[in-house]
């Protein structure tokens, strides 16, 4: 299962969007998606607006590849978990965000093997078909991460102050 989660605080219609058309053309993968109050509603792939905190890790410890917006928590998440990850940074211009602070992220963290950078929407299907043969013989978890234990511990530090 893939999972799709845009963070709980704004939409993310390009995203969403992306990831549904991605759907329509494989249907014979599950995809679920957290889409926020977006405007878009998938025609392709589940999705609830919101999720509980337990409804939400069920989902992130259930996934194979995650889909996310580059939300601190969610990167955290899917290398504490060893699960592939696929992020795209809101744009502020595109009223997604208040500035762009996700694309300072992504530089800090474009070096980890297990994430993937879409710059916009017109790449989520190529990387995404790309994950599905990368990862499908791979087993997930924590033991096959090269993550360095600094830089979590330095995530969490920021994060928590």
């Amino acid at each position: 299962m893939i999972f799709l989660t845009v963070g709980s605080q704004l939409p993310f219609d390009r995203l969403t969007k992306s990831v549904d058309a991605w759907s329509s053309a494989n249907p014979n993968i599950e995809v679920f998606g957290q889409i926020g109050r977006s405007t878009y509603i998938p025609r392709y792939m589940k999705y609830s607006e919101t999720l509980n905190p337990l409804e939400y890790q069920s989902m992130i410890d259930a996934c194979e590849i995650i889909i996310s917006h580059v939300g601190m928590g969610t990167i955290i998440s899917a290398l504490d978990l060893g699960k592939p990850l696929l992020v795209m940074p809101r744009r502020a211009e595109n009223g997604e965000v208040r500035n762009n602070h996700q694309f300072s992220t992504i530089k800090f963290v474009k070096q980890y093997k297990l994430i993937e950078i879409a710059n916009d929407e017109s790449e989520i299907s190529d990387l995404l078909d790309k994950m599905i043969v990368r990862y499908k013989s791979v087993a997930m978890g924590p033991e096959h991460l090269e993550v360095s234990p600094e830089l979590v511990d330095k995530i969490n530090n920021f994060i928590n102050s």
